[in-house]
């Protein structure tokens, strides 16, 4: 760049400091927008744990099975945007967020649970002890499949998806 001279009205001659151009900030900009865009987008990944949750019940009942808590998330909470699971056999599963609880399987989960409520759009602060579960229901005896749970999630100013949850395997009786 070159510097700009001007003659002033008194004839001595002055300098002026050279502008950027914009096509300078361009760059710029596309820079820090990158990083951000990577920063929002990359959350720490969740975690999957090893192994497979079991548990039995009379089909006339219901079970709670814990599938994520503080233990895993430790300080960690997330917004839950969606979350898909796919249950194999013959009865459902519904997710649920415990508040101030965690679990590994029961059939009563309010006495762990301060309160049961929906998972879509709810946040789950793990920091707090809450925890994420299914509650299963069968109709006929047999033997319910849950692979894992894909969530869609905002952690802070972060966005991410992933599985997470270990295999939760859970076996209706009759009574």
């Amino acid at each position: 760049m070159t510097e700009a001279r001007s003659t002033s009205a008194d004839g001595s001659l002055t300098a002026r400091r050279p502008r950027f151009r914009p096509l300078v900030w361009i760059p710029i900009v596309l820079l820090v927008g990158s990083v951000l865009g990577w920063l929002a987008l990359s959350p720490a990944p969740l975690p999957s744990p090893e192994g497979t949750v079991t548990a039995t019940f009379p089909i006339s009942e219901t079970v709670y099975v814990g599938v994520l808590g503080p233990r895993e998330m430790r300080d960690r909470s997330l917004t839950v945007r969606s979350i898909d699971f796919e249950v194999v056999g013959p009865g459902t599963a519904t997710a649920l967020v415990c508040r101030g609880g965690a679990i590994v399987s029961t059939r009563d989960a309010t006495a762990f649970c301060r309160s049961l409520d929906e998972v879509e759009g709810a946040t789950i602060d793990f920091g707090s002890g809450d925890s994420l579960l299914l509650r299963f229901e069968a109709r006929r005896q047999g033997r319910l499949l849950v692979q894992g749970i894909d969530l869609e999630y905002r952690s802070g100013f972060q966005f991410g998806s992933g599985r997470t949850g270990p295999r939760v395997e859970v076996t209706a009786l009759r009574r």
